[in-house]
């Protein structure tokens, strides 16, 4: 089931994250909670319970600390674990 992430999964989000660093960059529950807040979306792919994967969408053009700004404004696609710029 997709649905709304929210601050119950951080912890499941972060790990799913922190075991994919080689497509994705490193994430704490302090900076994911930063980009939730700039999110158009922040969905979680919910199975049974458990995180299996997740999709934080931004607005176009919207910086993002520590963000590669050649990724900005450019699609991402989705990885199982997060976002791959």
């Amino acid at each position: 089931m997709i649905r709304e992430m929210t601050h119950s999964d951080f912890d499941s989000i972060v790990h799913l994250n922190q075991n994919a660093l080689e497509g994705v960059g490193p994430l704490d529950n302090e900076r994911l909670s930063l980009l939730v807040k700039m999110a158009d979306q922040a969905l979680v792919a919910d199975h049974d319970g458990d995180i299996a994967g997740f999709v934080i969408t931004l607005p176009p053009n919207e910086a993002v600390p520590g963000l590669c700004p050649m990724t900005v404004g450019k699609p991402a696609s989705v990885h199982p674990a997060g976002l791959l710029a």
